[in-house]
């Protein structure tokens, strides 16, 4: 296996080729397979998909599908600057108008109404969401297009680094991203049953309580205020678990996520007087990790995972800026850096790839998160379950 599976040709999937299906062809929409004539005729359906809509091609030099800007690539960069061309008015104008969003989000908050304490929060965080949407589409088509007319080559490797790895990471399995999600909803039903409120006494991050109960330091990061929050956390931290379990093992990622907890509630201690619940400082912590990674290792770099998250992290802070009074800033701050800081440590040699990765029962990190995270969920599930 090479050290970089998402590099190796038979990661893709086998092309189309047999009976009524020519040699040459295309996959239009990510399903539908065209057979065509000859490489010109490629070229000729690529330049014309101003909707960017064909992503794979074949030829009778390769057995397997490739990426279009493999097999056609001055057909996709002439195609991809007339895209940008003409979608250049509706970007700039989704950028203002997620602006205007945002503007009115915020005055509304800031004008008394409710919306924070009553889900207006998410509200707000989907309003960052399209604005980070806009920037996405407006400036990062700007930067590709000086990539074209730059270092076009450069542009059209990342992509086609971008499209093995993604097709590469959703041919692994899924069924370690659901841990995560899993513990918390089942510790959520825990909590609502005994009650939020009663629940929050027992095992949140009180910061009078942690000299005498330290286990809050971790407890805190398994419990939730509401459904909303639950949700959103637990689909973060699939979304991040689905990156993260293929290159490091699930067992890291268990132990960044319960180190990024303590690392985070250790910095709210010290930082912030206000009770704090929720998992998101392990998220943070999931996230920071796949920074660190990226930093370190420049084949992961390569496939573009790194810009995603800076953004969202950013997203995320001004989010925490607005609602400073609810959020609690400092264990989001805390998650992130110490996840930032295993991501490096952890993160593949450049050499070795994804050589580098031990199985669980040979890995003792990965072991140690794994029994920290069993355990402190089963001791949690036994508090509520006994009502402290």
């Amino acid at each position: 296996m090479s050290a970089y599976p998402w590099t190796d040709p038979n990661v893709m999937p086998l092309a189309p080729v047999g009976e009524g299906v020519a040699e040459w062809g295309i996959q239009h929409q990510k399903s539908e397979h065209f057979s065509v004539e000859s490489q010109s005729e490629i070229n000729e359906y690529v330049a014309n998909d101003l909707k960017g809509e064909i992503n794979y091609g074949w030829s009778p030099n390769d057995q397997r599908m490739q990426p279009i800007e493999r097999i056609a690539p001055e057909a996709v960069l002439s195609r991809d600057h007339l895209i940008r061309r003409h979608l250049f008015i509706k970007e700039l104008l989704a950028f203002f108008c997620s602006i205007g969003i945002v503007i009115g989000a915020l005055y509304a908050v800031v004008n008394g109404i409710e919306l924070l304490r009553n889900g207006g929060f998410f509200l707000i965080f989907f309003a960052f969401a399209i604005l980070e949407t806009g920037f996405n589409d407006f400036f990062v088509h700007r930067w590709e297009n000086r990539q074209h007319e730059t270092n076009p080559s450069s542009l059209l490797n990342r992509r086609v680094a971008n499209k093995l790895f993604m097709t590469w990471l959703n041919s692994q399995s899924k069924y370690s991203c659901y841990v995560i999600p899993a513990v918390c909803v089942a510790l959520f039903v825990l909590q609502w049953s005994l009650g939020m409120e009663e629940s929050f006494l027992h095992a949140a991050l009180i910061k009078a309580e942690i000299y005498n109960e330290p286990f809050r330091l971790i407890t805190c990061g398994f419990l939730h205020g509401g459904p909303i929050h639950l949700g959103f956390n637990a689909l973060i931290a699939y979304v991040l678990c689905s990156f993260l379990c293929p290159l490091i093992g699930v067992g890291r990622a268990l132990f960044i996520f319960m180190f990024a907890i303590l690392t985070g509630s250790l910095l709210s201690w010290w930082w912030s007087p206000v009770t704090s619940v929720g998992a998101s400082g392990g998220i943070l912590g999931l996230s920071g990790a796949l920074v660190g990674i990226a930093i370190r290792n420049r084949s992961i770099r390569m496939v573009g995972i790194l810009g995603p998250q800076v953004r969202w992290i950013c997203l995320l802070g001004i989010i925490g800026l607005i609602g400073a009074g609810l959020i609690d800033n400092a264990a989001h701050l805390g998650g992130f850096i110490g996840g930032l800081c295993c991501g490096v440590l952890f993160a593949p040699s450049n050499e070795r790839g994804l050589d580098d990765k031990r199985s669980l029962l040979t890995d003792p990190i990965a072991l140690l998160g794994v029994g920290t995270f069993v355990c402190t969920a089963l001791f949690l599930a036994l508090k509520l379950d006994l009502g402290g």
